[in-house]
């Protein structure tokens, strides 16, 4: 049943696809290593959620493993937005922090490891000892790692899940990285700061002027930007 199922959704994706919005977005997204149907994001998520709510809870692991042996993105981005529902519905940090981990070795668009964000934002909420190990993947020389040490804290502020606790948590989260060079770390980084700042302006006001000496000018930009 799961393998028909996966099927079915190669099969719709492809036939939705576009040759001319698949050049488009790879040329986006500046990655050579995957091939592209050409759907816009908003068919990849509907088309996700009509076949994972198809698969019960015995299968989650399976579905999505067999959904990222394709390499053609809009498969890929199904399976984030897949394992997405499947928290949702109470799949454990058991299964999926290990796929998490394993795919993240196997990414070379933040359009694949934001969404993975969202997902792990999600466990961190669930186990706060997580923030050990994002802790340790911001040490990574593996960038989309990197970035993913910081996109779950974006996660908490964007959904209407902030706490005030949250607040020491990203400050100690980005400060390794805020003199970071690498355009898609700083951008989290500022992502992160401005997210928090709709909560907690001075909060940021104040760590940006104790770090701006430190700060690169994108992340001061960015986190700065709603203040």
């Amino acid at each position: 049943m799961m393998e028909r199922v996966v099927q079915e959704l190669v099969v719709e994706l492809k036939s939705k696809g576009n040759l001319v919005e698949a050049d488009a977005i790879s040329k986006y997204l500046k990655t050579s290593s995957l091939q592209f149907f050409g759907n816009r994001l908003p068919v990849i998520r509907q088309t996700a959620k009509q076949y994972a709510k198809q698969i019960p809870e015995t299968f989650f692991t399976d579905f999505l493993q067999s959904l990222w042996g394709f390499r053609i993105f809009d498969i890929r981005r199904a399976a984030t937005e897949a394992m997405l529902q499947f928290l949702k519905r109470g799949m454990i940090e058991q299964q999926a922090l290990p796929i998490v981990d394993n795919w993240l070795e196997d990414i070379d668009t933040w359009a694949l490891t934001d969404p993975l964000g969202w997902c792990v934002s999600k466990l961190l909420i669930n186990n706060p000892k997580l923030k050990e190990v994002l802790k340790e993947w911001g040490n990574s020389e593996n960038i989309c790692r990197r970035r993913m040490a910081i996109l779950p804290y974006v996660d908490l502020c964007l959904r209407g899940q902030y706490r005030k606790e949250y607040a020491p948590w990203i400050l100690e989260t980005i400060t390794p990285h805020i003199s970071n060079r690498e355009f898609y770390i700083q951008r989290a980084v500022g992502w992160a700061l401005r997210q928090l700042s709709y909560h907690e302006p001075e909060i940021v006001r104040r760590f940006i002027a104790q770090h701006k000496s430190e700060m690169t000018r994108l992340v001061i930009r960015e986190g700065s930007r709603k203040l």
